[in-house]
């Protein structure tokens, strides 16, 4: 009865307490497919985030030139940024929104000129926030999910120039 029952289990046992024989492959196929079904769920939820992910309009004002475009979140603490310059086509900045505390965060863009700037930002609610920074003699503003004249009057920039939320 004894040799059954030892017979079922795996013939060697390594020094690192690795199983070897016949069944460490099967293990290791299990282990590989779990792998892999594990990667492709991440696809999927990357997906699934890009999809469900939550829009708002964003206006940033550097140097004086007016950029717009929308601010995305995939994640509860974090986004993206992508804003253009109507004024000049080429211009164009983009970056990751992320908050910091409950109440404010950061943005980080880098524009198609070159310039990098940090934005600190204060949320006003889940999909709204402004901020302002500095760098140097360049002042950037920073607005998302405001509605044009309220967008305008925090960016110090004619509401005629705003392009009208979605």
């Amino acid at each position: 009865m004894d040799s059954l029952r030892h017979s079922s289990l795996p013939s060697r046992l390594s020094a690192a307490g690795c199983v070897s024989g016949a069944r460490t492959t099967a293990n290791f196929g299990l282990l590989a497919g779990a792998a892999l079904a594990i990667s492709a769920c991440t696809t999927v939820d990357e997906a699934a985030l890009a999809v469900f992910a939550s829009h708002a309009p964003a206006a940033v004002v550097v140097a004086g030139r007016l950029m717009q475009g929308t601010a995305s979140f995939t994640r509860a603490r974090e986004g993206t940024l992508h804003v253009q310059s109507a004024d000049a086509p080429g211009l164009a900045c983009f970056g990751e929104m992320r908050l910091t505390a409950t109440s404010a965060g950061v943005a980080s863009l880098s524009c198609s000129d070159g310039q990098a700037v940090s934005i600190p930002f204060q949320v006003l609610s889940p999909l709204r926030g402004t901020g302002r920074a500095q760098a140097g003699n360049t002042h950037y503003a920073l607005t998302y999910g405001l509605a044009p004249d309220m967008a305008a009057a925090y960016l110090g920039v004619p509401v005629g120039r705003m392009l009208p939320a979605p």
